[in-house]
């Protein structure tokens, strides 16, 4: 609304000043080589490219003077209240936005409120196209009267998808005489709410379809025809739904059309069927003739369906009739010949609301009238789930159910017309029903119902029923108190007087107390039934509660046929009797009552108390009697059977008894326990070795036997020690190594003097050494100087021409904390911890490194590299590391002390990514810069040394860069799609889906190079979509580009490529009507 206001008056400020139309530009941005576009053949512009090209000028808000938009109807809605329609109220009868047809038209969510100051009005009022992302639409009638011919009073567009509330005040009604329509015609599905006006006396509205017509050719009398409801859909409307009536007095009625619901269904195809009516703290009368007073409306034909479900009273008074349909329910249901019809109902709630439906062939609460044709085969007026709670009801027919199925007739040759009842259910209250059509029950699983008439001719307060309170106390001015109560005794204080009403099949009868029986209890054993040495109760409770009873009531325990005195505790079987003391409602036992499943049984417990866990005990060789085993291992209340039993070296068995209070009563399955008592043997404290000899450099020696100094037996054998070996010293180099001759080294064993000699190879041969001592060559000197080394050590190799680490290197320092450095002799050295090695087996690694970048992309470093000494390096194994390695790259001298920037390809992704950010240093020599860098995958990196860190940093084949966070530092790069010429009009559009864009610089000049001069006859800036216009242009040649830009965290805009330049060619102006549109 804003932007059409101003863009009318920016419009007319256009107009009323001198500029030329040329010098006027307006724009939104894009680069590179030119293409020529010269206008010649007219396009004629598509609905929806106009529909584009409108939502684009009015984005960058440009405006010719033609296109000066009109004011919406919401202006106008303004200015009418402006001007003067007292307090906001609209006299329907009298107001300028009526139109010629007698509607006031409401688009848009509001609050409107409507009055004719009590004096008829044909004037209409239709809501319609408001959508779900308004506000609510709230109607407030104050006294209006609306009667009209030409469709509903008050009319609900399917097009309005937002909850209307209508507030009354006063007398209002909503009255068509229209066959067709409904009073208050509701056919959306959202929600509408009719409540009072806050704060107002209650307000009363009457919506009702009050049509008249001849019912036969040439009669002269006029007869009721409605055929949409009162409240809710029109005729032939497929469905009504989600109605709310909440603290107002209603009156709605209709013909064939429910009084609130659903409209006469009478075309092949339409289901008006109607759900969610909901009626809470009101009144409400709703009648019809062939619809339901509260439901659906009458269905008739072929394929016809007039179903409901779904309608909610609470704590109001309701007042609904029918001839044919129920009274609350569904309609009338009819089939032609041959077809198929249902008008069935389900989910009717009735709660704390006082009701009288009534109807003449339908139910009073369920279906309506069921009448199939000749010859049909499914014409169904069923009923089911009807809930009455705590509620006064009247449901009377005539020939239908009072609650249930309505009556059901059936043409010739009709097959099946059915009318059943099922899931009615009662709770509290009082209902009358002329019948019920099935048994009501309490709930969906509990007992059948029955009706009990508990009279009350003084209107006495119903005090309790099975000593529970019970409303109301009678039903109206009835006399009589209708409740449904369980097949079984019952027991009712009417006022100070108690009655009993005693239960034969199906019927109630009244008496002054109950005879007891072993039937009226319900007994229940302990829930325990093992001995625990605690008393085990039983429960026994009435099965209808007794006023006083449970006090009245002796438990008796007999084990044995002998009664005990108090509760059962010890394990045994036990029978159950009692006795019961005369109440208000029930006369005295005789005897005692028992049943003979009135027993239960005490099992033996399994253990004792401190019942015994470990059967095994150890005891020294010392220990030679069962009551010497010190400390005492028996539990509490155990005692040895032989204290004095001789314990032999190995395993012995003695027995424990339990001595408890409880012991012996036969209340444990064992009272004893058997142990496993080992003696220790002789441990032998003093030894002796016997037969030892030493080892030499090659013979082998024995370590001795040993044996028990005190009883001479042999303890343990000896083993074979193996010869030492040569101890050979550090050797010495005997023949020293050339590129063409093998080296020598001769050792000398430390012990026996014994010499030995090595070859050592020629140098480059691809066997590494320890770095300064080329004797100590290969892998297995490596090894040997590992096992030698301690915690920390570093072990720093020259890998001489080896590519290849070995497992065998691997396994010896994996774990432990021992670095090696192996010097590839190329710039790059490897740092390897034998911490982060923890693979169970490990295999060879591939170590090689190549300085080059071939394998990388040079768009994507070329955006990050800025260096002459960046570079790339390729390593020789792909994919994840098995360990974590440090590799350490010379840098060139000017880079000391630089921040030198990781780069990993994922070839995968097709992007550069950041991982690391290091700060180069001397890594070996002070003059010699290196930069360590921790690796866990290959394959191609590249190094970008600069003053600031990238680190998190991706670069994407788009030409955008984004942080760690994925945030756009570098938009990317964009393009021109299309663009369009509208008479000296350019309208330029670039690709969508630009990553990263936060908006477009456009740029325009009579210049191709522009891009390198940087000066351009306009440039403007968009956030919006990422296209501009260009108005007003001279005739001749025009060079376009745009490129993207994001915002940094300084507010300064970062800029894309620019796309290529784009040569247009003006060579007419043309008329507004003749338009041509040039895609590249």
């Amino acid at each position: 609304m804003r932007k059409k206001l101003l863009a009318g008056v920016m419009a007319l400020a256009l107009c009323s000043t001198n500029m030329l139309p040329q010098a006027i530009f307006a724009g939104e941005f894009t680069s590179g080589n030119l293409e020529e576009v010269t206008e010649e053949t007219p396009e004629i512009f598509t609905d929806e490219e106009q529909d584009t090209a409108k939502e684009a000028s009015e984005d960058i808000s440009v405006f010719s003077p033609e296109d000066v938009p009109a004011f919406s109807d919401e202006t106008e809605n303004v200015l009418a209240a402006a001007q003067g329609e007292g307090n906001g109220e609209i006299n329907l009868s009298a107001n300028s936005n009526v139109d010629n047809t007698g509607i006031y038209t409401i688009k848009n969510a509001g609050t409107y409120r409507f009055t004719s100051n009590e004096q008829g009005t044909a004037n209409r009022i239709v809501i319609q196209n408001i959508n779900s992302n308004q506000g609510k639409v709230e109607i407030h009638l104050n006294n209006l009267n609306i009667n009209t011919s030409n469709g509903p009073a008050l009319y609900i567009m399917d097009s309005v998808k937002v909850e209307v509330l209508i507030y009354l005040q006063g007398n209002n009604e909503l009255i068509t005489t229209n066959k067709s329509s409904a009073g208050l015609q509701k056919n959306n599905s959202s929600l509408l709410t009719i409540s009072n006006e806050p704060g107002k006396d209650t307000g009363c509205l009457d919506a009702s379809n009050k049509a008249m017509d001849q019912p036969f050719p040439f009669s002269t009398k006029l007869e009721p025809a409605g055929y949409g409801a009162g409240i809710g859909s029109g005729m032939n409307e497929s469905f009504v739904s989600n109605i709310v009536i909440s603290g107002v007095s209603v009156t709605a009625s209709s013909t064939s059309g429910a009084g609130i619901g659903s409209g006469f269904a009478s075309n092949a195809g339409i289901s008006g069927n109607c759900s969610d009516i909901t009626i809470s703290n009101s009144t409400v009368t709703a009648t019809s003739t062939s619809g339901a007073g509260i439901g659906s409306g009458q269905a008739s034909g072929n394929g016809i369906s007039g179903n409901c479900s779904n309608i909610n009273i609470s704590n109001s008074t309701v007042t609904a009739t029918s001839i044919d349909g129920a009274g609350i329910g569904s309609g009338r249901a009819s089939s032609g010949t041959g077809s198929d019809t249902s008008g069935n109902c389900s989910d009717i709630t009735i709660s704390n609301s006082t009701v009288t439906a009534t109807s003449t062939s339908g139910a009073g609460i369920g279906s309506g009238l069921a009448i199939g044709g000749e010859d049909s085969s499914n014409t169904s007026g069923n009923c089911s789930n009807i809930n009455i709670s705590s509620s006064t009801v009247t449901a009377t027919s005539t020939s239908g159910a009072g609650i249930g199925s309505g009556h059901t007739l059936g043409g010739a040759g009709c097959t099946n017309t059915s009318g059943t009842c099922s899931d009615i259910f009662i709770s509290g209250g009082s209902v009358k029903g002329s019948s019920i059509g099935c048994i009501p029950r309490q709930s969906q699983n509990g007992s059948q119902l029955y009706l009990c008439e508990i009279s009350n001719t003084s209107s006495s307060t119903v005090t309790t029923i099975d000593d529970k309170p019970w409303t109301p106390s009678s039903h109206l001015s009835d006399g009589n108190l209708y409740a449904w109560l369980t097949g079984e005794d019952h027991f009712v204080t009417v006022g100070s007087e108690n009655r009993c009403y005693i239960f034969t099949p199906d019927t109630f009868t009244p008496k002054d107390k109950h005879t007891i029986t072993i039937n009226d209890f319900n007994f229940n054993p302990p829930i325990d039934l093992t001995y625990d040495g605690k008393p085990k109760p039983v429960t026994v409770i009435p099965k209808v509660s007794f006023k006083d009873m449970a006090e009245n009531i002796t438990v008796k325990y007999f084990p044995e046929d002998k009664l005990i005195n108090g509760l059962p505790v010890n394990a045994g079987d036990y029978t159950v009797k009692i006795a019961v003391n005369e109440g208000d409602f029930y006369y005295p036992t005789t005897g005692d009552l028992s049943d003979p499943d009135w027993s239960f049984t005490i099992k033996k417990s399994d253990n004792t108390p401190n019942f015994p866990l470990k059967n095994t005990i150890f005891v020294p060789w010392s220990c030679k009697k069962v009551n010497e085993i010190d400390p005492d291992p028996l539990p509490e209340n155990w005692e040895w059977q032989d204290s004095t039993k001789n314990l032999n070296v190995g395993d012995n068995t003695a027995t424990a008894f339990y001595t408890g209070e409880d012991a012996n009563k036969g209340n444990y399955n064992t009272e004893t326990f058997t142990y496993t008592i080992t003696r220790e043997a002789c441990k032998h404290p003093h030894t002796t070795e016997r037969y030892y000899s030493s080892p030499s450099c090659t013979s082998s020696g024995y370590s001795g036997d040993t044996y028990c100094a005190d009883c001479g037996v042999l303890i343990s054998s000896g083993y074979t020690i193996s010869a030492y070996g040569h101890d050979y010293d550090s050797g010495v180099i005997t023949t020293e190594p050339t590129t063409e001759t093998d080296g020598i080294i001769t050792y000398t064993c430390k012990r026996c003097k014994h010499q030995d000699t090595k070859n050592l190879g020629k140098l480059g041969d691809g066997e590494p050494y320890i770095e300064g001592s080329f004797q100590k060559k290969g892998w297995d000197a490596v090894n040997d100087l590992i096992k030698v080394s301690k915690e920390k050590d570093t072990i720093s190799i020259t890998l001489n021409g080896s590519n290849t680490l070995p497992a065998s290197v691997l396994s010896e320092i994996k774990g432990k904390d021992i670095s090696l450095n192996l010097d590839m002799e190329n710039g790059f050295i490897w740092k390897i911890n034998g911490t982060s090695i923890t693979a169970e087996t490990p295999a060879d690694t591939d170590l090689s490194v190549t300085n080059t970048a071939e394998y990388i992309p040079a768009a994507l470093y070329s955006l990050i590299s800025t260096n002459q000494n960046d570079f790339g390096f390729h390593l020789g194994r792909n994919g994840t590391f098995d360990f974590p390695a440090v590799l350490s790259v010379k840098a060139d001298a000017s880079c000391a002390g630089l921040m030198a920037n990781l780069f990993w390809y994922d070839v995968e992704n097709g992007v550069l990514q950041c991982i690391q950010t290091v700060t180069v240093g001397g890594a070996f020599e002070d003059s010699i810069p290196y930069a360590d860098f921790t690796l866990s995958k290959g394959q191609d990196y590249f190094i970008a040394f600069g003053t600031e860190s990238l680190n998190g940093r991706v670069i994407h084949t788009d030409g955008s860069i984004t942080d760690e966070n994925g945030a756009y530092l570098r938009p990317a790069n964009t393009k021109i799609s299309s663009h369009s010429i509208d008479r000296n009009k350019l309208t330029v559009k670039l690709s969508k889906g630009c990553a990263g864009a936060q908006g477009y610089d456009f740029v325009i000049s009579k210049k191709s190079n522009m891009l390198q001069t940087g000066k351009f006859s306009k440039k403007v800036s968009s956030t919006g979509k990422p296209q501009a216009s260009f108005r007003y242009l001279a005739k001749g040649t025009w060079y376009v580009a745009a490129r993207s830009w994001v915002l940094d965290a300084q507010g300064n805009k970062v800029y894309g490529s620019w796309t290529k330049i784009k040569k247009i060619k003006i060579t007419v102006v043309t008329h507004s009507s003749q338009r041509s549109k040039i895609l590249l």
